[in-house]
């Protein structure tokens, strides 16, 4: 028995002592696989390894253009820190790219076959998606971490999705738990760009489309706008789900650094159950900004908590574009100018829809909103508990502006300086500041203030007027019914409701048709 005892513990003692010869025998140069990459038409084409991090990728190249490569995270990415050119394909860059289509021979590379295999070196670089390739991320639970903490330069950001180009990034093992930039979440993320020319974290060019779905993309930041994600030209798109977006920041630059999250110039946004929290501006838009352009942003059942912005427009800043909005939270945001919720400046329409804003604040007017826009509508919205330093602690309606509420509207407990009541204001109702009813429903509580004449209330009834709304200040002024056509197309019409548009055309050509036919029979006779 004794002698059976030490024959096993001399086969573990040998089998321990190789291993640990070969652990310390290792080159420095020893590779790891990070990834594994396979083909949508089901091909497996070999592993990505690395080297202090970002690394070698070798992979053989799919002949069918229309497939997807998919890039199957097995471990973090860090990239290196080091600086200095490196040579590409024939060009320097000041920072490597890691690119995700292009073959790049590297004879000093140890191990790799360069006449069989597509290589290329990750120092200090982005990942770069070529010109009209399909890529997809699968996070699985891990990092791609760029690493560059404060320290910005040209081409600082993580992924750079070029024209026409697709990139899906996805989490297919999101139970990951750790702790980012100070909070607790799950599965991977897309972290640690600084950029000085571009977007923090992901830049989509014109033409490209980004889809990111069970994600965290944090801790990103940019002198240039969009922390997180810089959408760029008017047929770029944009698709977010179940994601989370926090900590990411525009940081102080001489020019304008606008939104903290997202930046949209042009193209489709579509966000849907994601949650924006802790971004930061330094100048307009804590998470979201829609810059001069055909932006159309849609955003559905998401949360904005805790963002900021030094300016105007704490969780979003809408200078041009559509924005439609619906069950939405916005908590706890801020601004040290406008709008500490939401700044809409734009003239393409706007509809908040079953939206909640509480606890936001505005250090000038507009805790929850500021409207700078004719063709504003909300519907089934609670505001309460927000503030502002000066006037509108709930919404602050612009001198020469107009908005339209509906449905079951709670405009209310809201206070401005001194603590004083402060609902919804209309900054001087001698000018054009009005509030249109599109049609209240019980439930509704609407205080209104004014800081000029009585308060204009249009397109009111009696029974509105007594059940529905209070005054902050004053006595009421409204004008009943005599401009129903036009308060009519500000609460439905310029909401996009396309479907009601095309009812009503649909109604009238049949009216028409069935009075000719009328016509016809009669003069038959």
């Amino acid at each position: 028995m004794g002698k059976t005892l030490n024959k096993i513990i001399f086969i573990i003692g040998f089998i321990f002592g190789i291993g640990c010869a070969f652990s310390f025998a290792a080159p420095a140069c020893a590779f790891a696989a990070v990834c594994e990459v396979t083909t949508s038409d089901g091909q497996t084409v070999g592993f990505d390894t690395f080297n202090q991090g970002w690394a070698y990728t070798c992979y053989k190249s799919s002949s069918n253009k229309n497939t997807t490569t998919v890039f199957k995270l097995l471990s973090d990415w860090e990239s290196w820190t080091s600086k200095g050119k490196h040579s590409m394909n024939g060009s320097n860059y000041s920072h490597s790219k890691y690119d995700l289509g292009v073959d790049v021979k590297r004879k000093d590379v140890p191990g790799l076959d360069d006449s069989k295999s597509k290589v290329d070196c990750f120092d200090d670089g982005f990942i770069w998606v070529p010109h009209d390739k399909s890529i997809t991320i699968d996070l699985n639970g891990h990092n791609i971490n760029r690493q560059r903490g404060n320290d910005q330069t040209d081409d600082g950001e993580v992924i750079n999705v070029s024209s026409g180009a697709v990139l899906t990034i996805k989490d297919s093992n999101p139970n990951r738990q750790q702790t980012l930039y100070g909070y607790d979440v799950k599965g991977g993320a897309i972290m640690g760009g600084a950029s000085e020319d571009g977007a923090g974290g992901i830049h989509i060019k014109n033409k490209a489309t980004l889809i990111v779905e069970g994600c965290n993309i944090c801790g990103n930041q940019t002198n240039d706008h969009g922390g997180a994600i810089k959408l760029e030209g008017k047929k770029s798109k944009l698709v977010m789900n179940n994601s989370t977006v926090f900590a990411n920041k525009t940081r102080d630059a001489k020019s304008n650094t606008n939104g903290g999250a997202i930046y949209c110039d042009g193209g489709t946004a579509t966000i849907t159950k994601t949650t924006f929290i802790g971004n930061e501006s330094e100048d307009y838009g804590g998470a979201i900004f829609s810059d001069e352009g055909n932006v159309n942003l849609t955003v559905t059942n998401c949360v904005f908590q805790n963002n900021y912005c030094r300016d105007s427009g704490g969780a979003i800043y809408m200078d041009a574009g559509k924005l439609e909005m619906s069950e939405c939270e916005f908590l706890g945001n801020s601004s040290g100018d406008d709008g500490g919720g939401i700044y809409i400046d734009g003239e393409e329409g706007t509809v908040i829809r079953n939206c909640q804003f509480k606890s936001n604040y505005a250090k000038d007017s507009g805790g929850a909103i500021y409207v700078y826009d004719d063709y504003v509508s909300l519907l089934d919205c609670i505001i309460k508990n927000n503030s502002a330093g000066k006037d509108g602690g709930g919404i602050y309606v612009d001198g020469k502006y107009r908005i339209s509420i509906q449905g079951v509207m709670e405009v209310c407990d809201n206070t401005a300086s001194h603590g004083r009541a402060d609902d919804l204001y209309l900054e001087d109702a001698k000018e054009n500041a009005t509030v249109y009813s599109g049609g209240l429903m019980d439930g509704s509580k609407v205080g209104i203030r004014t800081g000029g004449d009585d308060p204009k209330l249009k397109n009111v009834t009696k029974q509105e007027v007594e059940e529905y709304f209070f005054t902050n200040s004053g006595s009421f002024s409204s004008t009943k019914n005599s401009e129903k056509n036009e308060s009519y197309y500000a609460s439905v019409f310029a909401i996009g409701n396309r479907f009601v548009i095309v009812l009503v055309t649909i109604l009238v050509a049949a009216f028409l048709v069935a009075g000719a036919v009328v016509v016809r029979r009669i003069r038959s006779r």
